[in-house]
C-alpha cells in the first residue's frame, strides 16, 4: 500500500524567523529578570541561541557587520546563562541518578549550590547590562536584511543544507 505525504511549500512561517526570535529574546529576558528559575534560564538560552545561529548562517552570505554585532551583543549573557544552566542540569541529574542521601551526594549538592549562586549572580549582572535598545535596533535592521534573501533562492538552499 502506498502512502501519500504532503510537504509544506512556500517560505518558512514567520514564527521561526529572526524577528520572532529577537522579540522572544526580549520577552524571555524580562521573564528571567523577574523570575530567574531554571525554566526561564532555559527559554532565554534557546531564544538567544536561535538568534545567534541565524546570524552565523546569514553572515556567510551577507557579511554586514551588524550580524557579528548581534552575535557579540548576546555572547556574554548566553555564556553566563550556560554556566547557570549547567548547574541546574547537574543538580537534576545527581538527584535523579542517586536519589538516596549520603555524604558524597550532600557534598556535591553543596558544591553545585555554591556554583549556582555564583553563576546566578553573574547571569543577573549580564541580564541587567544587556542593551535592549540596541537589540531592538538590530532586530529592525537585520530583519530587513533577511528579507533580501529570497526563500527559494540558491543562498537559502545552501544554508538549508
Amino acid at each position: 500500500m502506498a502512502h501519500a505525504f504532503s510537504f509544506p511549500t512556500g517560505a518558512v512561517s514567520e514564527h521561526r524567523g529572526l524577528t520572532f526570535w529577537m522579540n522572544r529574546t526580549l520577552e524571555e529576558l524580562s521573564e528571567f529578570r523577574s523570575e530567574p528559575d531554571a525554566h526561564a534560564v532555559h527559554d532565554l538560552r534557546v531564544a538567544l541561541r536561535r538568534c545567534r545561529s541565524i546570524a552565523a548562517a546569514i553572515e556567510e552570505i551577507d557579511p554586514h557587520p551588524e550580524w557579528q554585532e548581534m552575535r557579540r551583543c548576546a555572547r556574554k549573557l548566553f555564556r553566563s546563562l550556560g554556566d547557570l544552566r549547567d548547574t541546574h542540569v547537574m543538580t537534576g541529574w545527581l538527584n535523579q541518578l542517586h536519589p538516596e542521601a549520603d555524604a558524597l551526594k550532600d557534598r556535591m549538592l553543596s558544591l553545585l549550590a555554591s556554583q549556582e549562586t555564583s553563576a546566578h549572580e553573574k547571569a543577573q549582572h549580564r541580564a541587567v547590562r544587556f542593551d535592549e535598545g540596541r537589540w531592538k535596533e538590530l532586530s529592525r535592521s537585520l530583519s530587513s536584511r533577511m528579507r533580501r534573501v529570497p526563500a527559494d533562492g540558491d543562498a537559502a538552499h545552501c544554508l538549508a543544507l
